[in-house]
């Protein structure tokens, strides 16, 4: 639904690469709820499943093309003009190309409050990429507020881009934790599963197919793990990314019926409600900016195999919840998936409700409301 009312504007919201997020569409009901009068511009390739949301809604939108990071200085002037034209109290951007574009133009318009998330951790350091870091210091020179979702990010903002602490404001992810809650009950049958079992034995990973997230250390201890136990299916679930053709590669030696690769799942508590283990291994601490299928498998109970990175950092003890493996290391992996398919391993715990509770979605909402429109002259309209 294309927005072309001309009405006041107390907020504008400029969002990129996503095709769904519960989370933003959280924070835009939590502004219809307020009655805040705001705008949405969104910069893709094409619709997506947001756009389908934000549809169902009624909430309005305008669809901007963004095909390559050529296209950059056009969608920088249209977004200008747009700021331009409403002149906004505030400017919210999520997403890598919304913030450089979003921020540096409400910048020049003299958007007084100007607040991005940032989504990632050291991914521009760690490969050096000299663009990426120059467009994190100009999106960090111009905005007047930086959410940082973990204390990871906080800490890589502070020390090592040397953004005034002043700006930087923590809000965790939210999750619909209902939705897992629900999905929960049958968290003790899977851990009583044993190598007897004639049922598929299905180990999940959620994460893109690239090399920061470890997911050829996870295929490589599948391989051993369906030689242990020929019942077990191994679903990828993620965007094909860096890693692919090696895991690829991998998977290609097993049977084709032992493995599936999902580049979208709508519906990832039923999907992790289908699993007997989930696996997520980032290769560094600092790797994940936060990490939400962290807090989704914990949510939903089912058991789990991590590295420590992003929000872990954060839960102490995690190790009672969880099976807990050294970075890069398909041995302990592989020795992880055997301890929990044959409830070899000591009984882990379900996570606290109580913990969980600041990862509830609505709490996350009611904090970005307030940090956008902690300026706002005019609350509601």
């Amino acid at each position: 639904m294309r927005n072309n009312l001309k009405r006041p504007c107390s907020v504008l919201f400029v969002f990129s690469d996503v095709n769904s997020s519960p989370q933003l569409m959280a924070i835009l009901k939590k502004f219809r709820k307020e009655k805040v009068a705001f705008d949405l511009i969104i910069l893709g390739e094409g619709r997506s499943k947001l756009c389908d949301d934000l549809d169902l809604l009624e909430i309005p939108y305008s669809l901007s093309a963004l095909s390559s990071k050529y296209a950059i200085p056009l969608r920088f002037i249209s977004v200008l003009k747009r700021i331009v034209f409403l002149r906004p109290q505030a400017l919210y951007a999520s997403g890598q190309f919304a913030t450089l574009i979003g921020i540096p133009a409400a910048f020049m318009a003299r958007v007084p409050t100007r607040v991005f998330t940032r989504h990632h951790s050291n991914f521009h350091h760690y490969y050096n990429m000299n663009r990426g870091i120059l467009a994190d210091k100009i999106a960090n020179r111009f905005a007047t507020t930086i959410i940082a979702v973990s204390k990871i990010v906080e800490e890589i903002l502070l020390s090592r881009e040397n953004v005034p602490v002043s700006k930087v404001k923590i809000i965790y992810n939210g999750i619909e934790l209902e939705q897992f809650r629900k999905k929960s009950s049958d968290f003790e049958t899977r851990m009583r599963l044993h190598s007897n079992s004639n049922d598929v034995l299905e180990i999940g990973v959620i994460s893109r197919l690239t090399q920061l997230k470890g997911v050829t250390y996870v295929v490589e201890a599948f391989e051993k793990c369906l030689k242990a136990f020929p019942n077990t299916h191994l679903s990828l679930v993620g965007a094909k990314a860096d890693s692919y053709p090696e895991v690829s590669r991998i998977l290609s030696n097993l049977p084709t019926s032992s493995y599936d690769f999902i580049e979208f799942n709508s519906d990832i508590p039923k999907f992790l409600k289908s699993l007997n283990v989930l696996v997520h291994v980032p290769i560094a601490v600092d790797i994940e900016s936060f990490g939400l299928v962290y807090i989704e498998s914990l949510a939903a109970g089912v058991p789990s195999i991590f590295t420590v990175s992003g929000i872990l950092n954060e839960i102490p003890n995690i190790q009672k919840y969880a099976q807990i493996v050294p970075y890069m290391d398909s041995a302990s992996i592989y020795q992880a998936m055997i301890n929990v398919l044959t409830g070899s391993m000591i009984p882990k715990d379900l996570f606290p409700q109580q913990s969980l509770s600041q990862f509830e979605i609505g709490v996350m909402a009611d904090l970005y409301f307030s940090e956008i429109s902690s300026g706002l002259s005019l609350s509601h309209s």
